[in-house]
C-alpha cells in the first residue's frame, strides 16, 4: 500500500514461564513480593538484547529511531534502527510514500500499522524521495529482521540534514541507554498499577503470562513504546 509523503493514511521479550510457577506462602513477605521481583528480573531480560547489539558506525541516527546512510555525495538511504524494530513486533503492514515525493524534516515519511495503532516514522532530513522499498509492502518482517540492510525504507536525493538532530553511533548509544532506563520505569509503573488478581501473579488460576504484551496488555504496551517515535 502506498501513500503520498505528507498524507498518513514481537522481538517482544518473552518471560521465562518457570518464573511464574511459584507457590506463595501466606505469611511470607518474600513470597508476597515475588511477582514484582520476577517482573523486574524479566524486564532486565527483555531489554538485554538491545544493549548487546552494536549500532553500525557507517550511518547516523535520530531520536525517532531512524538512521540515515550516505550512498553518494547527493543521495542517502533511510531506515529503522534495531531498537525501534525490537519494540514494534508484530507489524501488520507498512504504508510507504509514492515516489518521487518531497520528504520534510520531522514529518512522517512512512507509517507502520500494528494491531493497537499506527506509528509514524519521522526523518531528521529533508530532500526528494526517489525510491521506496516496496518489498516491505509484501514482506514487512524485513523491516524488523534486517533493519540495516534489506529492511531499508526510503532513498532520498538532495538531502538537507538537520545536523543538530543527527547523532553518530556513540552519541546515540548514550541516548538509548537513558531511554531504556526511562522505559523500564514506565513499564514498572504500569505493572504496579495492575490489579493483584491478574496477570503473572497467577492468583486467578489462569495460564502463566509469558510476555510483556500480556502482562501489561497490548494497549498499555503500545502507549509506552509509541513515545520513542514521536519526534525526529
Amino acid at each position: 500500500m502506498n501513500s503520498g509523503c505528507t498524507n498518513p493514511d514481537d522481538a517482544a521479550g518473552k518471560f521465562p514461564t518457570e518464573l511464574f510457577h511459584n507457590t506463595f506462602a501466606d505469611d511470607s513477605m518474600e513470597n508476597v513480593n515475588a511477582p514484582h521481583n520476577h517482573f523486574q528480573q524479566s524486564l532486565e531480560e527483555f531489554f538485554r538484547p538491545l544493549l548487546e547489539i552494536p549500532l553500525p558506525n557507517d550511518r547516523r541516527y535520530n531520536k525517532g529511531h531512524l538512521w540515515i546512510k550516505n550512498d553518494s555525495a547527493t543521495t542517502a538511504t533511510i531506515g529503522l534502527d534495531h531498537i525501534g524494530a525490537y519494540f514494534l513486533r508484530p507489524v501488520v503492514s507498512i504504508v510507504l510514500p509514492q515516489t518521487p515525493c518531497r520528504v520534510e524534516h520531522n514529518s512522517p515519511c512512512a507509517w507502520l500499522a500494528m494491531r493497537e495503532g499506527t506509528i509514524a516514522l519521522r526523518p531528521a532530513v529533508s530532500g526528494a524521495g526517489i525510491d521506496a522499498n516496496t518489498d516491505l509492502v509484501d514482506h514487512p518482517y524485513l523491516l524488523l529482521d534486517d533493519p540495516y540492510s534489506s529492511g531499508w525504507i526510503l532513498r532520498i536525493a538532495d538531502t538537507a540534514p538537520s545536523d543538530a538532530a543527527l547523532l553518530n553511533a556513540d552519541e546515540f548509544s548514550q541516548l538509548v541507554n537513558k531511554e531504556i532506563a526511562a522505559m523500564k520505569e514506565r513499564f514498572s509503573a504500569a505493572y504496579g498499577r495492575l490489579q493483584p488478581g491478574v496477570g503473572a501473579t497467577m492468583y486467578d488460576g489462569g495460564e502463566p503470562v509469558i510476555s510483556i504484551h500480556e502482562i501489561l496488555g497490548r494497549k498499555k504496551y503500545f502507549e509506552i513504546i509509541s513515545r520513542i517515535f514521536s519526534k525526529a
